[in-house]
This record gives structure tokens, C-alpha cells and sequence, in this order.
């Protein structure tokens, strides 16, 4: 029989207290300051699929390689409003739900203590402050992968259909909401398994929990085919044009998926939380969970981790520091809470301080982390503040910068959309790209597939700079080289840069430190590379490029030629 699933059952009154106390606390956080910020680049493609027309959006929605459901939840609340803090409620309020949900899952009957500790952990991880706040699919998939896990493991201890029901249905949602769920089944897989070599499942519920998987396999076949297999796999990876920093994520070698495995603890509970967590806390859960009997949410832990290190060596799903390892959340709280439930619940004085001492170290760093909600240093890698939203929206809407022409990359290409079209004043959408990213619908194409793509919207002209085509790296963006080839591109299709008939070129960039923004500053200091003020701010602006002197620029930092052979 399998103990100590009941979830929280035998917890004391002041228990439930503190979790209150802690679902006030990750409400408090998750909403602090979420109406004075504007769109993340990633979220204004999902903000284009709400603004567009439904036939548009639809077809989008059916080319992206991303399942449909997110896409669909932010159509239908579309309808009420297109407030960018209304549209981020599902992802608010998953983030809330994650802390019960930990609570339940990790404190089954005696474990109450290791149930607050997750639930303790979840309100305060840095990955899931930032991931609350963005309208994105992440909380609301770790949520719906939670509820599925609760009931399946309610299931092994009393079988009855509408647990057996609810498994299906929430695991299914989660995998049409994120195909990290390919590896969550993975993980399940390895439990139910190994429960059934141990001899603690029996042939009735195991058949029972076989069927269960049917509808979710038959979901998982159809997104694979229709949307997934682009996605997934390090051929993609290799051909995609960030290909550097994306396969580093992948790999065979037993070091570096350890390193890649603590660097994905890191991104979702805070910089010192990788070795500790896995290294020291996961390892010693495991053992404590198996001790107790709790074997379902045991081996469900170590098979996802193993499930995620075979999808990475594998070269079918990306391990590392990125939001799309934040599902790992799922296997690495609820161990690492029964390490330190037990260190404080033992006998030794000593086990109770150290327990006591890693508890607040992770909680402190977890606080002190750089969050999306917390700290405004790092939202120049997350969203962009009103104000600069609205400078930006006065120039382009200005009548001199009708004389302009943009060079931008796709995803800030969707933010200028989004922000023509989010005030009610009868603006139309300017046109948007194909397939939610690329090329420019409604328009002419200058070259599909070559580096730069773009369209006439009344007296602008839009460039789609595709600026990951551009360099092996998306971290080398804004560099000499960069920029360089942007102007060669527009030469190329004929554009007048130099001279008294010369376009005038504005960069317009926003959302990461690693753009323009980051770089152009110092070289405009210098009187090299641009003139004129920055429009907007650090994390959505634009800069008038001076072709001629940016040239001048990169040909003074250009290494000499060496001489000639033989010659003096």
C-alpha cells in the first residue's frame, strides 16, 4: 500500500495559518507593481494574436510551434479587455495556486512541515515571481501539472474515477498548454514503473492508470505532428539562428548536465540554490521521501530529473537556465522540502539549526534575487515602464517621423503594434507578420528569407531586421560587426544612406540589455555611430543611426593589416 499521499490532512490548525499567510504573501508579490509595466518582446507575440482579426489570429495560431491553448485563453479574455494586467491574470493567479497546490502534494499525512516548506518555496522562487507576471503559459502549466500529480497520487492510495478523471484532464490541458509536459509524462512514466517493479501497484489500478494515458498520448501524437516536431530537437537547434546559446542546453556529457541541471535550479529558486538543491537537498529528500513511504512522489522526482537529462542528451528538449526549465520546479521542491522537514524535525539540535539555516539562506536569496517583480535592475530583461512605452508611441506616431525609416527586429516590430492599437483612439494595426514572427503580411516583401524584410505603412518604411540571421549569437547583437551588416543589407536593397538625399535610419529596439540599447549609448558619447536624443528610455528607445560616421567608427577599431611579405 502506498502511505503518506493524503496530502495535508493531518496538518495542525496553525498550519493552515501559516499557509494562508503564505498564499497573502505570493499574491502580495506577484501583484506588486503589475499595472506599471508594459509588454515583454516574447509577450507581444501573444499580444498580436488578441489584437488581430480571428481569422488572422487563428491561422497564426495553427502555424506557431507552440500548442494553441495559451493562445486561445488570451483571445477569449481579449474580449473583456486588451489590458496588459488583465491579460496576465491567468499567469498571476497559477502563480498563486502553485503555493496550495506544493503545500498538498509535498505535505501528505505527518509531512505537514515539508508541505510548508514547499509551499514556503514556491511563493518566494524568482522563476515563478517573473513567470506570474508575464502572459506566458509557464505557472499556469506547473499548475495544471500539480493538480494532475495530486490526483493521480490521491488515485494509488483510494482508486476512484473522478481522480483517475481529473489526472487526465489536467495533465492534458498542461500539454496543450506547454510540450515541456513531454518530459513531466516522462517522469510519470518512470514512477508508475518503478512502482510496479517494487510490487507496491497493483494489476488493477496499473491497467486503470494505463488507460488514463490513452487520451493524453492521442493529444501528445497530434501536437507532435502539427506543431511540436519543428520544435523540438537539436537540428532544429542547430539551424536555428540563435543556435549558440541554445545548444549549450544540450549535451551528453555527464558533467555538463549536471552543470546545466543546477544552472536550471538557479533560474527558477535563486542563484545559490543550484548545487545546494541538487547536489545536497534533492539526493537527501529522496532518500527521506522513500523512508516515509512516499514512493509515488519519490520516484515521480528522480524519473523527471532522469526524463529531463534524456531529453537533453538526446537532443529533443533544452536543460538549462531559460524559462523552459521551470517545470524542474515540479521535482526538485517537494524533495528538497522533505530534506530540510527532516533536519528540523530530528532530534539533533545540530540537524535543526542547519535545517533551519539552508531554510532562510534559499528564502533570502530567493528574495534578494533580481525579480520581475521585486527589483527594477532586472526588468530591462523583462518589460518595458509605461512612460517609455507612451515616448515611444508619441514618435512614431509624430508627424516627423513619418519621414523615418525603422529598422527593428520581428518581436519589437509586435510591440510597436501593440502599442498603436492599445489606446481606443481609432488607430488601425499596422500590418502584422506571418506565422507571428517573420515576415510582414499585407505588404511588400523585400526578400522572404534574406536578413532584412519590410512593408509601406503610409509615408514609413518598416524594416524587419532579423537580426539572429545576422550572427552566430544573439549575444554579439549591437556590436560593430552587427550593425555593420545591417547596413550593408540596406544598401544592398537599394536604400540611400550617405549624402544630402540620405534616409533618415532610426534603431528602434526594446526589452533585453543585449540590443541596441545596451550598446549604443557609449558609441553616441564617442559622436561615432548615432546623433540625435534617445526616444524612449533604456528598455524601449531609438537611436538615428549616421551611417558614414558609424562606419568611420568601426574602421578606427578594425586591427591594423600586417605588412606585406618582404615589404619594409
Amino acid at each position: 500500500m502506498i502511505r503518506a499521499d493524503r496530502g495535508a490532512a493531518g496538518a495542525p490548525r496553525l498550519a493552515w495559518l501559516l499557509l494562508l499567510g503564505l498564499l497573502l504573501l505570493a499574491g502580495a508579490l506577484r501583484f506588486w507593481s503589475l499595472w506599471d509595466w508594459w509588454l515583454h518582446p516574447d509577450e507581444g507575440i501573444y499580444f498580436s494574436t488578441v489584437i488581430t482579426d480571428l481569422e488572422k489570429a487563428l491561422a497564426t495560431i495553427a502555424a506557431n510551434v507552440h500548442p494553441p491553448l495559451q493562445y486561445l485563453l488570451l483571445r477569449f479574455l481579449g474580449l473583456v479587455s486588451l489590458d496588459v494586467a488583465w491579460l496576465r491574470l491567468p499567469a498571476v493567479l497559477a502563480g498563486i495556486a502553485l503555493v496550495p497546490l506544493a503545500f498538498l502534494l509535498a505535505g501528505g499525512r505527518g509531512d505537514w512541515r515539508a508541505g510548508l516548506i514547499a509551499a514556503l518555496l514556491f511563493a518566494v522562487a524568482p522563476g515563478s515571481l517573473m513567470l506570474s507576471q508575464t502572459m506566458r503559459p509557464y505557472t499556469l502549466h506547473a499548475a495544471c501539472s500539480l493538480v494532475a500529480l495530486l490526483a493521480v497520487a490521491r488515485y494509488l492510495e483510494t482508486p476512484a474515477a473522478p481522480r483517475l478523471a481529473l489526472y487526465a484532464a489536467a495533465m492534458g490541458v498542461a500539454l496543450f498548454l506547454h510540450y515541456c509536459t513531454f518530459v513531466v509524462l516522462g517522469g510519470v512514466a518512470c514512477a508508475l514503473g518503478g512502482l510496479a517493479l517494487l510490487r507496491r501497484l497493483d494489476r488493477r489500478r496499473a491497467l486503470s492508470l494505463l488507460l488514463a494515458q490513452l487520451p493524453i498520448l492521442a493529444g501528445a501524437a497530434y501536437l507532435y505532428w502539427t506543431h511540436i516536431q519543428q520544435r523540438l530537437g537539436s537540428a532544429y537547434v542547430r539551424d536555428h539562428p540563435r543556435a549558440e546559446p541554445l545548444l549549450d542546453m544540450f549535451g551528453s556529457d555527464p558533467l555538463h548536465l549536471l552543470a546545466n541541471l543546477a544552472s536550471a535550479a538557479d533560474y527558477s529558486l535563486g542563484r545559490v540554490a543550484g548545487v545546494l538543491v541538487v547536489a545536497v537537498l534533492v539526493p537527501a529528500g529522496l532518500v527521506a521521501l522513500a523512508r516515509t513511504g512516499r514512493w509515488f512522489l519519490c520516484l515521480f522526482s528522480a524519473g523527471t530529473i532522469l526524463s529531463a537529462v534524456a531529453f537533453s542528451a538526446a537532443g529533443h528538449y533544452p536543460l538549462g537556465a531559460s524559462r523552459q526549465s521551470f517545470y524542474l520546479t515540479l521535482c526538485l521542491i517537494p524533495p528538497a522540502s522533505h530534506a530540510l522537514a527532516w533536519l528540523l524535525r530530528g532530534r539533533s539540535r545540530i540537524g535543526k539549526i542547519l535545517g533551519a539555516m539552508t531554510l532562510l539562506l534559499l528564502v533570502a536569496a530567493a528574495l534578494a534575487e533580481k525579480t520581475h517583480g521585486l527589483d527594477e535592475d532586472k526588468r530591462v530583461e523583462l518589460t518595458i515602464p509605461i512612460e517609455e512605452a507612451q515616448a515611444m508611441r508619441e514618435f512614431l506616431l509624430s508627424e516627423d517621423s513619418r519621414r523615418c525609416l525603422f529598422v527593428t527586429d520581428s518581436s519589437t516590430y509586435l510591440l510597436i503594434n501593440a502599442l498603436v492599437v492599445e489606446r481606443d483612439d481609432g488607430l488601425a494595426p499596422l500590418p502584422l507578420p506571418q506565422g507571428g514572427e517573420s515576415a510582414a503580411a499585407d505588404s511588400t516583401q523585400l526578400e522572404e528569407g534574406k536578413l532584412l524584410s519590410g512593408f509601406q505603412a503610409g509615408r514609413n518604411r518598416f524594416i524587419l531586421a532579423n537580426r539572429w540571421r545576422m550572427q552566430a549569437s544573439s549575444y554579439t547583437t549591437t556590436t560593430p560587426r552587427h550593425l555593420h551588416q545591417v547596413l550593408d543589407s540596406l544598401e544592398a536593397y537599394g536604400f540611400v544612406l550617405d549624402g544630402p538625399r540620405a534616409e533618415e535610419i532610426w534603431l528602434i529596439q526594446g526589452g533585453s540589455p543585449r540590443t541596441m540599447l545596451g550598446v549604443l549609448p557609449a558609441a553616441n558619447r564617442k559622436g561615432a555611430a548615432v546623433h540625435g536624443p534617445l526616444i524612449g528610455g533604456t528598455n524601449f528607445g531609438a537611436f538615428r543611426l549616421c551611417p558614414a560616421a558609424y562606419r568611420e567608427y568601426v574602421r578606427e577599431r578594425q586591427p591594423a593589416a600586417p605588412p606585406p611579405p618582404g615589404g619594409e
